[in-house]
Formats: structure tokens, C-alpha cells, sequence
């Protein structure tokens, strides 16, 4: 399963999207899609479990599209 099947379904739990096509990476997470700060925080703290990674608070304030979030995975992987 790649990165972004990954995040699609780890986003699928806590966003307003049925499926996981819905999803636009480039959309900014807050303003565009409907999430708030916590949903942000929430999003965050299941990518570190599921992906088994620390995201330090200064990283997670760049995720601002989904695809930050993939890329910043990436590079981690």
C-alpha cells in the first residue's frame, strides 16, 4: 500500500470525505476541506502510530495540503 492509500485512509477516519477519490492533496487541510485545528492535531498523532514516525509540532505547523503531510512521510520513510 503506498504513502498516499495510506494517508487516504488515516484522513477517511476523521474528515468529511466518504471516499477516499474525494480527497484533493492539494486542497489546503483547514480552510479547504472543513478541519479544524483539532482535527489537524488528530490527523497528526494517528500519522505518527500509523506510520511509526515523531512529527515535532514546528513540522506539523507546514502541513498545510495533504500532499505536505504525504511528502513530509515520504521523507521519512
Amino acid at each position: 500500500m503506498t504513502v498516499e492509500e495510506r494517508v487516504g485512509e488515516l484522513l477517511l477516519e476523521i474528515g468529511p470525505w466518504d471516499h477516499v477519490e474525494e480527497i484533493n492533496s492539494k486542497e489546503c487541510m483547514v480552510d479547504e476541506t472543513g478541519l479544524d485545528s483539532y482535527d489537524i492535531v488528530e490527523i497528526v498523532m494517528r500519522a505518527e502510530e500509523k506510520f511509526g514516525v515523531d512529527i515535532s509540532d514546528k513540522d506539523a505547523e507546514k502541513f498545510r495540503t495533504v500532499q505536505d503531510l504525504i511528502d513530509f512521510l515520504k521523507s521519512k520513510g
